[in-house]
């Protein structure tokens, strides 16, 4: 306290970049690109999967050049002591900086680290759930990125206390030297939807809406949609709104695939579609703009009108109106000038943008160096550990594991499916130690 803080100079360093699961993301596609990009530079950074055996996942291809890590705990323990371990981990690559992206749950591991770890938190999204996370963790980061000029401006007025330890880093993508060759063609318009398929934030039951608006207007179309869904009442609305295009062939669904199969299909396609309500700044945006697709987005805050400017690189639509959608897709099947336009607008708004890997990679590391430097931004654990508490971390899950053991063991079950039951009830009260037949 009081100390003047004088800059040290920085040696070869570590990156350990945390995720639940390798699952579909946008987030996990920065990872990759930044640690590969990171790699080319001789600095060493792994993927570190803290819960990679969790059901609730949309797995995506590993690409065999990362380096792939699985944190070492027992699923009975609480999660202080989790925390505790991936603090000690951190601590055994010291220097090390540790990405905790949106690892919410084991990301207050950065109050317990010692000296040589430095945390560098990033808000992705423009959403209550990463500004929360900001302001419960952000006294421990060294550094927070926005990957967006909305979320740097939204998080200074949330967070005042981080402006002088923030950055403004939007994504980067790999971006051919030249835009792909396109020939003029009169069949369908292609479409590509790459992502999530999940409802909130994606909004992907507006596709087969759009679908149904194009072919009422008589506008032929291929609708080809990368990506995966979780089991249950969306996946299942969603194929049943689409099953008459499935049907006649006018939307594909080709699930997750590597990324060069995505690029070969960006390359292929005319149009790329998002309907999202919401974003941080989506990759795919910017790997199919890079490659001259032309972006018909939903007109939001964040990450989007800093790349797409309407009529110049692409075509903004106001959050669900399906048939703003379906006439943006009409105009460009009828009128190849502006396809081409808007095709060569797309492109060079991400060539000249500094969206590529190097550009993103030159900034991280001046922050990595930066951080590193300096003495950490808080030491010490936190008065009450409460208070680091992510919102879905249960307070069960928060217990000594002497007394947390038998009552999380006790919710386990009940929240299983399969033991919906009253035979799931037994089952619970003999792990408690009431005997029942």
């Amino acid at each position: 306290m009081g100390e003047k803080s004088v800059a040290q100079p920085v040696g070869r360093f570590r990156v350990v970049a945390s995720t639940p699961v390798w699952e579909v993301s946008g987030v996990n596609v920065f990872t990759a690109n930044l640690l590969r990009g990171l790699a080319q530079r001789g600095i060493e950074g792994e993927v570190l999967l803290t819960d990679p055996d969790s059901a609730n996942a949309l797995p995506m291809p590993m690409d065999a050049d990362l380096r792939v890590s699985r944190l070492a705990y027992r699923r009975w323990e609480n999660f202080p002591t989790r925390w505790k371990r991936l603090a000690n981990y951190l601590d055994e690559r010291a220097p090390c900086i540790y990405l905790p992206n949106y690892d919410y749950r084991f990301s207050p591991a950065s109050a317990f680290v010692e000296a040589g770890v430095r945390t560098v938190g990033i808000v992705h999204s423009d959403d209550p759930v990463h500004y929360e996370h900001a302001a419960r963790m952000g006294s421990w980061w060294s550094a927070v990125v926005a990957v967006s000029g909305a979320i740097g401006t939204e998080l200074r007025n949330r967070q005042p206390d981080l402006a002088d330890r923030q950055a403004i880093i939007p994504y980067g993508v790999r971006i051919p030297a030249q835009k792909p060759e396109r020939q003029a063609h009169e069949g369908p318009l292609r479409i590509v939807y790459a992502g999530r398929l999940v409802q909130p934030q994606k909004r992907v039951l507006d596709l087969p809406r759009i679908a149904a608006a194009l072919t009422e207007r008589g506008t032929p179309f291929v609708m080809r949609i990368v990506g995966s869904a979780y089991e249950g009442s969306v996946r299942d609305q969603l194929m049943a709104d689409s099953e008459p295009f499935i049907r006649n062939g006018s939307m594909k669904y080709l699930g997750a695939l590597p990324n060069e199969e995505v690029y070969a299909i960006y390359e292929d396609s005319d149009v790329v579609i998002l309907t999202s309500e919401f974003e941080g700044l989506p990759v795919t945006l910017l790997e199919a703009m890079g490659r001259g697709c032309i972006p018909v987005v939903t007109d939001i805050p964040s990450g989007i009108p800093e790349v797409v400017k309407h009529e110049e690189s692409g075509l903004l639509v106001p959050v669900g109106n399906i048939q703003a959608f379906a006439e943006h897709i009409t105009r460009l099947h009828q009128d190849y000038a502006l396809r081409s336009r808007l095709s060569e607008g797309a492109y060079r708004a991400v060539d000249r943008g500094h969206y590529r890997i190097e550009d993103m990679v030159d900034r991280y590391m001046r922050v990595f160096e930066r951080v590193l430097s300096m003495p950490p931004a808080r030491r010490g654990q936190p008065e009450q550990i409460w208070d680091i508490r992510p919102p879905d971390v249960r307070r069960v899950e928060m217990l000594p594991t002497v007394l947390g053991l038998p009552l999380r063991a006790a919710v386990h079950v009940m929240r299983t499916a399969k033991w919906k039951t009253i035979n799931g009830s037994k089952r619970a009260l003999r792990l408690l130690g009431v005997q029942v037949r």
